[in-house]
């Protein structure tokens, strides 16, 4: 690469994908990140010997190329783990993947036969693919299942991950997560397991690093500082400067030093939130671009995590929270992962995970009062796990899921199409193209990045 030189701003997985990718590739690399650690939401955190993930992040891909690299990465390190997860839903547990037995004795007989009638009704009429009401969740969804399906398993989960109605969420959203779902392969799943037909997020085994996701992504980081790669923590974006299509520099706040300093750009990789990303734009984009922006917006993550001292909690490595009553989405049971998150197998840590907006009150209540509040949820939902508590603290992310609402695509097209005008700068990941993905797909998008750099390089692209 005659030593081009790579500036990446975010060192999650995409940001590590295109900086191993363009380091081994021969470049020099700059990779600036927002907090004290890569990984971005990737990170596992450290608390007294414990190890706790932002949210749970289980390894699973289609990609050969990506499943090779975090093999050769990972070695042993590399766990596979049998699945076992559940959704609660008055005051009952249902199997995820479904089993045939457990949701017939959970719905009973009455209610599964309507739920199956329901689906015979949708599948009858029309296909969701053709039918011309498909423009939100819920409609597509329904003509997917089937009404009573939708309503038992579908709406009040995603109404609780969103915090809008299904009919306010885009159809996208519904044909990313359940793409190719159908209640034909739940069926034989829950009759033959392990068929070829088996969808991806029903798979029994996956992958899992020893010790959580954060160990992967600073395995990489090391990887890609070995080949010459430089990573600068505690660095925020404050601006982005450019000229006659080009990005000539960025400047920086270096939070340690509580200095901004500016950096020559040669080529500019982002995979920091899109419409942040637009904000520190200077000069300023037109009106148009800034206002469609403004409309992107994401919904925060939070977790509330505890160390309690009970052996067994429960057998799953997460539960999916359906039940209305609580504010509660998913509980994640580190132990389950892999024995060795805890350094005392007589004791279990506990991510309480809840997503949220600005203005909800959760987001900004005290850490200690959030504590008791998230274990009283629990208590509710059938786990006394609030005297038995050890310690606890809270990971708030921001900006963690780019929300689906209805119209969001016309915007982010165009705020994509001002930022791809730039010809050395290239936008990636999940938050930096405004398009939800795995981890997987974040490093293998990294990874075109960097290929589509050197390639343009290449070709005389690039002056």
């Amino acid at each position: 690469m005659n030593k081009q030189h790579i500036t990446i701003i975010g060192a999650g997985p995409a940001g590590l994908g295109c900086a191993l990718a363009a380091s081994e590739g021969g470049a020099a690399v700059d990779v600036y990140e927002h907090h004290d650690a890569v990984g971005g939401l990737c990170r596992t955190i450290d608390h007294h010997g414990y190890l706790f993930d932002i949210g749970g992040h289980r390894f699973l891909t289609k990609h050969r190329a990506i499943d090779e690299l975090c093999s050769r990465i990972m070695g042993k390190d590399m766990l596979e783990v049998r699945r076992l997860s559940r959704i609660y839903y008055r005051n009952r547990y249902f199997n995820y993947p479904l089993t045939l037995g457990n949701t017939l004795k959970n719905l009973g007989i009455i209610e599964a036969a309507r739920c199956f009638s329901s689906y015979l009704i949708a599948i009858t009429s029309r296909g969701a693919d053709e039918h011309p009401q498909c423009k939100n969740f819920e409609n597509y969804v329904s003509a997917k299942f089937g009404k009573r399906l939708y309503e038992t398993f579908f709406k009040g989960y995603t109404e609780k991950l969103w915090g809008i109605a299904c009919d306010e969420i885009s159809e996208d959203w519904a044909r990313q997560r359940i793409e190719g779902l159908s209640l034909r392969v739940a069926l034989q799943q829950a009759l033959w397991p392990n068929t070829s037909e088996t969808q991806k997020n029903l798979y029994e085994i996956f992958k899992y690093p020893r010790r959580g996701p954060g160990q992967l992504c600073e395995r990489l980081r090391v990887t890609a500082e070995a080949q010459g790669a430089r990573f600068h923590l505690r660095h925020e974006l404050k601006s982005v400067h450019h000229d006659h299509g080009r990005v000539i520099g960025i400047s920086l706040l270096d939070r340690s030093a509580c200095a901004v300093h500016y950096v020559p750009v040669d080529t500019l990789v982002s995979s920091i939130p899109l419409p942040l990303f637009t904000e520190v734009l200077d000069p300023h984009p037109e009106d148009k671009v800034i206002e469609a922006s403004k409309r992107l917006s994401f919904r925060h993550y939070m977790v509330v995590n505890v160390i309690v001292n009970m052996r067994d909690v429960f057998p799953d490595q997460w539960i999916y929270v359906h039940d209305p009553s609580v504010k509660l989405a998913r509980i994640q049971n580190y132990k389950n992962w892999s024995s060795s998150m805890v350094i005392d197998q007589n004791k279990s840590t506990l991510g309480l995970e809840y997503f949220c907006g600005d203005d909800d009150a959760l987001w900004s209540m005290g850490d200690i009062d959030l504590i008791e509040h998230a274990l009283s949820e629990m208590g509710k939902i059938g786990f006394d796990c609030q005297r038995h508590l050890v310690t606890g603290f809270v990971v708030r992310y921001p900006h963690a899921y780019p929300m689906y609402h209805i119209g969001y695509n016309a915007d982010r097209d165009i705020v994509l199409d001002h930022v791809r005008s730039f010809e050395n700068l290239h936008c990636i990941g999940r938050a930096g193209i405004f398009m939800y993905c795995n981890m997987d797909e974040a490093l293998l998008d990294g990874i075109t990045a960097c290929e589509k750099i050197v390639r343009e390089r290449r070709e005389g692209m690039v002056r």
